[in-house]
């Protein structure tokens, strides 16, 4: 694999700071048609690294999975990020109900598939705290199907390094289609380089790099090469209008995800009258909560994140067992977490 295989930015397994021969890695990628599995399970077997393979939940279930984890010794997990936040829910559970022991070995977690930013990064850190591993790296992890690999930070919060052996990328207006000055926010646009097989050129992604492209020299690794300043959304999709204010959707879920006693959460937008457009929104926010967290105390906290971090309320908080919302979020693919819903885009 040009550059590479796991990872693969720098074309070396010393890439990323903790990774290298001799490793061990746990991976809870599903075992689907797309980039984000055959990197992760072709990489890793490639690159000689011992690892175990679950396939996701619907290969293993995620309780053994944890269980695998307890004794395994894993220095790495990689799996795609909302996967991951439900993965380590599961096993601090399982730790505080003397189910497993503490899961000590990890070091470095790959996330990938979903739009990260510093907030969703350092909760995730305080989770794997929580199961007994206070010190790991929460590296991202980007890519897509149609790049062919995926590219990554050297370090928690380095941005995600391209290989320019294998890649031109430039960063445009999404409107004027025009390139945007370095640093500038754009959408993201590849060529490949020296492929063979489906080759594109120009390939608009669609992806909105939120704080453009980096070419200077990365402080930590010292390679200088194009660095993708993330968070990285869907350019015009990724955000959204509620009672006339506009709310990107990786604010609203940090405004629940971030409130100290939230377990898991889904966010659902839709009308007072669904057949109606012109009816009023409504956002429904629901919650499972800590048990040592009271009803009246969440939901008051949770509507004062909101209204701080986007101007809006909940129109109503529901509190729900843990099923109930692990159920919500998995719903329409198994395999990404829908955090938010918003029907009133069928209307």
């Amino acid at each position: 694999m040009p550059g590479g295989a796991f990872p693969n930015a720098a074309g070396s397994y010393n890439f990323v700071k903790n990774v290298g021969p001799g490793k061990r890695f746990l991976n809870i990628m599903p075992g689907v048609p797309h980039l984000g599995y055959y990197q992760s399970f072709l990489g890793t077997l490639l690159g000689g690294y011992s690892v175990f393979n679950t396939f996701g939940g619907a290969g293993i279930p995620t309780e053994r999975q944890v269980e695998i984890a307890a004794k395994g010794g894993f220095d790495a997990v990689v799996g795609i990020t909302s996967y991951i936040y439900y993965w380590l829910d599961i096993a601090h559970k399982l730790i505080k109900e003397g189910k497993v022991p503490p899961i000590t070995s990890f070091n470095t977690c790959f996330a990938a598939g979903e739009p990260m930013n510093a907030d969703y990064s350092k909760r995730l850190k305080d989770m794997f705290a929580n199961i007994g591993c206070p010190n790991v790296d929460i590296i991202e992890v980007y890519g897509s199907t149609e790049l062919k690999l995926a590219f990554y930070e050297c370090i928690s919060g380095s941005k995600p390094h391209v290989s320019p052996d294998y890649f031109f990328i430039e960063c445009l207006d999404p409107e004027t289609k025009n390139p945007v000055k370095e640093g500038e926010p754009g959408v993201l646009v590849f060529s490949h380089i020296g492929w063979r097989g489906t080759v594109f050129l120009r390939y608009w992604t669609g992806d909105l790099l939120q704080g453009g492209i980096t070419w200077n020299e990365c402080a930590h690794c010292g390679l200088t090469i194009p660095r993708l300043n993330t968070p990285i959304v869907r350019a015009g999709r990724d955000f959204t209008k509620i009672k006339g204010a506009r709310v990107p959707y990786l604010k609203l879920q940090d405004s629940v995800r971030n409130v100290p006693g939230v377990d898991l959460f889904h966010i659902l937008i839709t009308k007072a009258q669904l057949d109606d457009p012109l009816s009023r929104d409504i956002v429904k926010v629901y919650v499972s909560k800590a048990e040592n967290m009271s009803e009246e105390r969440i939901r008051e906290e949770i509507t004062k994140s909101m209204k701080m971090d986007t101007e809006i309320s909940p129109s109503e908080i529901i509190l729900e067992d843990y099923d109930s919302i692990k159920n919500r979020l998995f719903a329409r693919t198994g395999i990404k977490a829908d955090w938010v819903t918003d029907e009133r885009k069928s209307v």
